[in-house]
């Protein structure tokens, strides 16, 4: 342990019957040097939560930071004049209950946990504690939602529906149908992303709402940049709304350049709003009596229709931006890979039969 006094390290050691007697006289060890750590009797938990947002929120996106200064805001009022030093598990595992006991989702309960988790991680480096009261935590186990993906006939109807709405917005649903990107990378999207000849484009940031309610451009929500191939429908219906655009832009005197490919601006130089394009989707689908399919099914059909057809992993997880190699590809989708599963087993089970006929069993008798 580090002496609070002149800050050198010095060894405590206790001889114990058992390892259960020493974990607990570990755990009451650090407890009590926490409680005299340095600088931490003086910081209660609101303090703390405070610095640590100032100090590590300026590279978080706009949404990041808005639920997370909601998070502190809640803790604050949970931990009124708490002591960081004193701050212990059952404190948290009693935020916890709390939460479940306000009806509050697994799942959610679990982002704001992790929040907490990740200011008092820092607070051990800073260290104004020794350990981190989160580690111990139990937090409700809490299963991924099965993914509902609209059928072809929805996605034909939506296509369609949003296509008579206006030519600008039929255009945005076309190309999320047909690259499965997220909302904001197709509000992000500039003239210069496109390449007609080569069929594809490229997604290489995102839109999303600043702390005053205005769009802002950023990365990816992964931070890379991907090449997605277009389909040559698609690719047609972008050169024609391209010329639309240009033209419009012309008939008043301005050009679109390199502008944003949806825009409420003639001249193209500021995206589009993502929560406008959510809300003109959900009238258009609600028209339709398909109040049930999310802008962000328009992903999960992309992803399943691919994989039922036999498109390897890898691939769809690179369409859809997953970072991981296709790990939360195949964590979202694998109940949809049933097809391709039984592919496989016929064609393994080809190949057993094969094997049991051209090498029959040894019938020697001995």
């Amino acid at each position: 342990m580090k002496d609070t006094h002149n800050g050198k390290w010095r060894q405590v050691t206790k001889v114990l019957d058992t390892r259960r007697e020493a974990e607990l006289w570990l755990r009451q060890s650090t407890s009590e040097y926490g409680l005299h750590a340095r600088g931490a009797l003086g910081v209660t938990v609101a303090e703390f939560l405070d610095e640590w947002f100032d100090f590590a929120s300026h590279d978080w996106s706009p949404p990041t930071r808005r639920e997370t200064t909601y998070v502190i805001k809640r803790l604050k009022a949970d931990f009124p004049n708490k002591p960081l030093a004193k701050l212990a598990t059952r404190d948290i595992d009693r935020w916890v209950t709390s939460m479940r006991h306000n009806g509050l989702k697994p799942a959610t309960i679990d982002r704001k946990f992790r929040i907490l988790k990740a200011a008092l991680k820092q607070a051990v480096r800073w260290e104004y504690l020794v350990a981190s009261p989160a580690v111990n935590v139990t937090i409700p186990r809490h299963s991924r939602t099965r993914v509902q993906a609209p059928s072809h006939d929805e996605l034909s109807t939506l296509l369609e529906a949003s296509m008579e709405y206006s030519h600008e917005f039929g255009m945005f649903i076309r190309l999320s149908a047909a690259t499965g990107a997220r909302r904001g990378e197709i509000c992000a999207l500039r003239w210069s992303d496109v390449d007609f000849d080569g069929s594809t484009i490229r997604i290489a940031r995102a839109v999303v709402h600043g702390d005053d309610g205005s769009p802002v451009v950023k990365s990816t929500k992964t931070g890379n940049t991907r090449t997605v191939t277009l389909d040559p429908g698609t690719v047609g219906l972008l050169r024609a709304y391209r010329t639309e655009r240009a033209e419009q832009a012309l008939g008043i005197g301005v050009r679109i350049e390199d502008g944003f490919i949806f825009s409420h601006e003639a001249d193209s130089s500021a995206p589009i709003r993502p929560d406008y394009v959510t809300m003109t989707f959900g009238r258009v689908r609600e028209e339709q009596g398909l109040r049930h399919v999310r802008l962000h099914d328009l992903r999960h059909h992309h992803a399943t229709a691919l994989l039922n057809a036999g498109v390897d992993l890898a691939t769809v997880a690179g369409r859809l931006g997953h970072a991981d190699g296709g790990r939360t590809t195949l964590t979202i989708y694998a109940h949809f890979m049933q097809p391709a599963d039984r592919v496989a087993a016929d064609i393994i089970g080809a190949v057993l039969q094969r094997s049991t006929v051209t090498n029959p069993p040894d019938r020697r008798i001995s």
